[in-house]
């Protein structure tokens, strides 16, 4: 099993069995972790290398592979620095397929790291079309940590067998930028 870290946080755990790379990956709208994270405040810092940790925990106690991923205007190089409502997080995780089993992530995650809960957004089916597989919204969860800037997780399932195929796919749906905090392969 390979971790990748791309940058560093001091705060994060590492042992025998992981090892920390830099990403190879990158693309015109990647935008680096070391240059991300400069632009946070201490907490928000602080919060993300608690969030990556515990990500990481979720996915090595489910066996599973995945990345957690930050886009929006935090990452934006036009908006980055500013002041934010929100953190959007994406997690793309092998193995969850569905908003059930991604709120038991979000909650592993919670519950492990010491985030509060501060919005659920269910999802919610379009009536236009009363098919349960179209959605007029995929749902969300916002947690908080201490002064931090609250992090809204968005639901994105893996429906291709990479995990680069699936960043790409964020990336080209009006995302553009991201930056990519960890990954466990």
């Amino acid at each position: 099993m390979l971790t990748r870290l791309v940058g560093q946080w001091s705060r994060w755990k590492s042992d025998q069995f992981h090892y920390i790379m830099l990403s190879s990956t990158m693309s015109e709208f990647t935008v680096e972790k070391d240059v991300y994270i400069e632009s946070l405040s201490e907490h928000d810092k602080e919060s993300l290398g608690v969030l990556a940790t515990a990500f990481l925990e979720y996915l090595d106690k489910e066996g599973m592979t995945g990345a957690l991923i930050v886009v929006g205007g935090s990452v934006n190089p036009v908006t980055r620095g500013s002041l934010r409502k929100d953190i959007d997080v994406i997690p793309l995780v092998k193995g969850i397929d569905d908003f059930k089993g991604f709120r038991n992530m979000v909650d592993f995650i919670r519950l492990t790291a010491g985030f509060r809960e501060e919005k659920i957004i269910e999802p919610i089916i379009d009536e236009e079309f009363n098919n349960p597989a179209i959605l007029r919204h995929d749902g969300a969860i916002t947690l908080g940590y201490g002064d931090s800037t609250p992090m809204e997780f968005i639901p994105r399932y893996l429906r291709d067998s990479t995990i680069e195929g699936a960043i790409e796919k964020v990336q080209m749906s009006n995302t553009k930028y991201y930056c990519e905090l960890v990954s466990l392969e």
